[in-house]
């Protein structure tokens, strides 16, 4: 008489043995998501022909992706637990789209957006604070000359929780579209030939 073993057996015998490599349940709690940038829709008004506005943005890569940066001094990390819910690249790129959707430069033009400088600053004694440095360059209508901008600027991130610091990105990241609204709608048209 063979013996086979039961079906209960060998379920249990299974469990055992992969028990150790599956687990329902992570060690670790899950990354918190965040994202900063407009939640609400921009009134956009229509563009007449040729007055397509292009845009393009950069961050530096240690701050491009879905981390977030921090910096002491000399000393970069990631804050832990916490990610952004797009690459911050993207987030920004968007930021900035939605911002300027209502901007119909004369003639059109390029911008260009390049973030030296995208991160949490934590020093002591002071309260974290969200640093962005912008270059930006328009080039109106079809002109080969651009209108220049740098631009500093500082959030204070409140408590430092990460409410705080994403309400600071929010405020900083304005201030970039702001001034970049401001030097697309004030440059001077680029000459006709």
């Amino acid at each position: 008489m063979s013996r086979r073993p039961s079906a209960l057996a060998l379920l249990a015998i299974a469990s055992v043995v992969l028990g150790g490599c599956v687990t329902l349940l992570p060690r670790q709690a899950p990354a918190m998501l965040y994202r900063f940038g407009a939640a609400s829709p921009v009134e956009t008004t229509g563009r007449g022909p040729g007055e397509a506005l292009v845009i393009s943005t950069a961050l530096p890569a240690a701050a491009a992706g879905d981390m977030i940066l921090t910096s002491s001094g000399r000393q970069m990390a990631y804050v832990g637990n916490a990610r952004w819910v797009s690459p911050a690249s993207e987030l920004f790129q968007a930021d900035v789209v939605r911002g300027l959707a209502p901007v119909s430069p004369p003639g059109g033009g390029r911008l260009k957006i390049v973030l030296d400088l995208f991160e949490v600053e934590r020093g002591t004694p002071s309260a974290p604070r969200v640093r962005l440095r912008a270059r930006m360059a328009f080039w109106p209508g079809h002109g080969e000359t651009p209108v220049l901008r740098d631009l500093d600027i500082g959030r204070d991130a409140g408590s430092g929780a990460m409410v705080d610091i994403v309400a600071a990105y929010d405020a900083a990241a304005d201030a970039v579209i702001r001034s970049a609204r401001d030097l697309v709608t004030q440059a001077p048209a680029a000459p006709h030939n």
